[in-house]
Formats: structure tokens, sequence, C-alpha cells
């Protein structure tokens, strides 16, 4: 159930703004360590 502050409402519109993020690594190896992944988790989450 979506909560009501989660969508915006304007003079003409309505909306509910969604984002799925998808970081490719070339060949696969590791780019982000865990401290990288933490921080970014914590800026995605606010």
């Amino acid at each position: 159930m979506i909560k009501e502050i989660d969508i915006r409402r304007g003079r003409h519109c309505t909306f509910l703004m969604q984002v799925h993020l998808v970081f490719v690594a070339k060949y696969r190896r590791k780019v982000f360590d865990q401290d990288a992944i933490e921080k970014l988790r914590s800026y995605f989450c606010q």
C-alpha cells in the first residue's frame, strides 16, 4: 500500500516517482568496497 505522502500532486497532475538503479561493472570485478556500498545505500534510502 502506498502512503499518501509518497504521491505528489500538482495543479494538473498526480504522480509517484520511483527509481530503479543498476550499476554494471565491466568484467564483473569488484568496484565498490563495503564502505562505498554503505555510503551509497544511505544516500539512496533517504
